[in-house]
């Protein structure tokens, strides 16, 4: 719960590691506990959005700046599985790009719990 004095900061997203089994557009599965003890940025995004589409040059710049950190998409829409292998050859990320084949995340059931606002930074 927020106090008064910050209602505008968003709640923690989880405590400890994340679990969650993403899918890739090639069928492969990025398993986000497995980068544990990783730095690790998560961007949940829309393919659509372009706002999402923006925040691609400041992230490319932090892979090419920092390789220690690990940043993977988390496209969450519906039908991502369909759009996410056009999203890739269109805009190239430079990380890994996927979604969850269980649509947990959109739904906010995830460990990532409710997402307020896409894109979104964890």
């Amino acid at each position: 719960m927020n106090s008064a004095g910050d209602q505008g900061a968003p709640e923690p997203v989880a405590e400890g590691a994340i679990e969650l089994a993403l899918r890739q557009a090639d069928g492969s599965f990025i398993d986000i506990g497995d980068l544990r003890g990783s730095i690790v940025v998560l961007f949940v995004f829309a393919t659509f959005d372009g706002v999402s589409q923006m925040t691609l040059r400041p992230l490319s710049n932090l892979v090419e700046r920092h390789p220690e950190i690990r940043v993977v998409g988390i496209a969450a829409q519906p039908s991502a599985r369909l759009l996410l292998d056009a999203y890739e050859h269109a805009l190239s990320p430079p990380f890994p790009v996927a979604y969850d084949p269980e649509e947990r995340v959109q739904t906010g059931e995830s460990t990532l719990g409710a997402l307020d606002v896409i894109p979104t930074l964890i």
